[in-house]
């Protein structure tokens, strides 16, 4: 037995609709009791709700006592022992509490309220009055979401409710200290305020369209589809400006007529799992790109070489950060054709005959079929087909130029040139830092985009200090 008093229970009992609606299932039972007779007079819901048969049962205080559960007995005994002798004028209270069912041997919770009639002439409380109502379905949904409530509350990951305006009502601890921000701070919030800027979202290779597609795509499974629910990955960002990747959850709830009320959002942290993905990513593409070096008489260290230039040149550009990190993973792999390329051509410590030299350019191609139709290796496909196109249209294998030809490849020729011209080979001597850029200069236009020459040129000491560091 409980007296109803104002903890969050109640504030709950206010929110949650199906409660409502079982509590306006429920009908109420009336009686009353005259203590100078002791006589019980119930209506017919009240032997309903206690189980009884009005030409059986005699309804008495002792009967009555003799309904409610044995843990709640004496507290009811003791409420209206006390009710009883006397109070204030039409004063009330009320209880909950359980009665057993002698047939099924159940227990129900009931809800009470007790009036106490004052006799106008002398004064004097004779008769109580009051209501029953079987709240058993009301209760057992308050567990419930008693437990539901603390799951919630304390669960691991984290957890926020937000209205259809998109408003946040509620976050959970574990949300309070994911994010760093307090549950007072977020309340009344646009709930954006826990998702990424678009710039992230579009710095981590989204495009336009792909940014508006992934929130239109929300709104719609949200509002628009009768489950109204999205399953799927959302960049989030924390109080102090820090990334995180989650998996997130969003469910509907309803209101009493069935229309959708609120949202509740569960998101777990993948933002490690994504980089320990990425690791392996990096790794199984070195793997690739180093097919080539085993073949060429170039080493590892171009290959790397070439990944830190087109890194650095996509950074001077501004490209996003998901561009960047992929053609410094990409571009080592633009000779993987060479493969394909026999090792008396590909190896000759000489120049190239012209049958030879056709037969050299065909591994653009082999390297593009080798890559091509693997959606993460998009990138890479590009750069292995393009990257001896010309700026002038002069290049191989398509005699593409100006802007038709790929970014990612512009910027592999112009670094792949750098790289090649200053280390040894066996049918060269290296080039000296400033023979390299003279030689870039006077092909600018020509051979290479000229705006990525004289970024290069602007940026010649951080691209000799990578030469130096990784040389071979």
């Amino acid at each position: 037995m409980y007296l109803i008093n104002e903890d969050w229970t109640l504030n709950l009992k206010e929110r949650l609709y199906d409660i409502d609606r079982a509590l306006r299932r429920s009908p109420f039972g009336l009686w009353e009791f005259d203590s100078r007779c002791e006589r019980f007079y119930w209506s017919d819901e009240v032997f309903n709700i206690f189980a009884k048969h009005p030409k059986s049962f005699k309804p008495s205080y002792e009967n009555v006592i003799d309904c409610v559960h044995p843990d709640d007995r004496a507290s009811v005994r003791a409420f209206f022992s006390t009710f009883l002798q006397g109070g204030e004028i039409n004063s009330s209270c009320e209880l909950n509490y359980r009665i057993i069912d002698e047939v099924t041997n159940q227990e129900h919770w009931v809800y009470q309220k007790v009036f106490r009639v004052i006799d106008k002439q002398d004064n004097a409380q004779y008769k109580f009055s009051g209501i029953i109502q079987d709240i058993s379905e009301n209760e057992n949904l308050i567990e419930k979401y008693t437990k539901f409530y603390h799951v919630v509350k304390f669960a691991p990951n984290p957890f926020v409710i937000m209205n259809k305006s998109c408003e946040i009502n509620y976050i959970n601890k574990k949300c309070e200290k994911f994010y760093g921000y307090t549950l007072g701070e977020l309340q009344g919030q646009s709930i954006r305020i826990l998702n990424a800027d678009k710039s992230v979202y579009l710095d981590n290779g989204y495009t336009e369209s792909q940014y508006q597609n992934l929130f239109a795509k929300i709104e719609a499974d949200l509002l628009y589809q009768k489950e109204g629910f999205w399953e799927g990955v959302l960049i989030s960002q924390t109080k102090k400006g820090e990334v995180k990747w989650l998996l997130v959850f969003i469910s509907s709830l309803k209101d009493m007529d069935g229309e959708k009320d609120s949202f509740v959002i569960t998101g777990f942290d993948i933002s490690e799992e994504r980089k320990e993905e990425e690791l392996i990513r990096i790794d199984t593409y070195n793997a690739i790109a180093s097919l080539a070096e085993y073949r060429d008489s170039e080493t590892g260290k171009h290959m790397k070489r070439i990944g830190e230039y087109c890194y650095l040149l996509a950074r001077k550009l501004g490209k996003s950060r998901k561009f960047c990190d992929d053609i410094r993973i990409f571009a080592p792999m633009h000779d993987i054709g060479k493969v394909g390329i026999p090792d008396e051509i590909l190896r000759a410590p000489r120049s190239l005959t012209l049958e030879e030299f056709e037969i050299m350019r065909t591994h653009t191609d082999l390297g593009y079929n080798i890559l091509k139709n693997r959606s993460t290796l998009e990138l890479a496909a590009e750069i292995a087909k393009n990257h001896h196109e010309k700026y002038d249209g002069s290049g191989y294998p398509e005699g593409l130029s100006g802007p038709d030809i790929p970014l990612s490849a512009r910027i592999c020729a112009v670094a792949d040139v750098y790289d090649s011209l200053r280390s040894k080979r066996p049918y060269k001597e290296a080039f000296s830092e400033a023979r390299t850029i003279q030689y870039l200069r006077e092909h600018s236009g020509t051979h290479f985009e000229p705006m990525l020459v004289e970024l290069l040129i602007k940026h010649r000491i951080s691209f000799n200090a990578i030469y130096e560091k990784l040389k071979d």
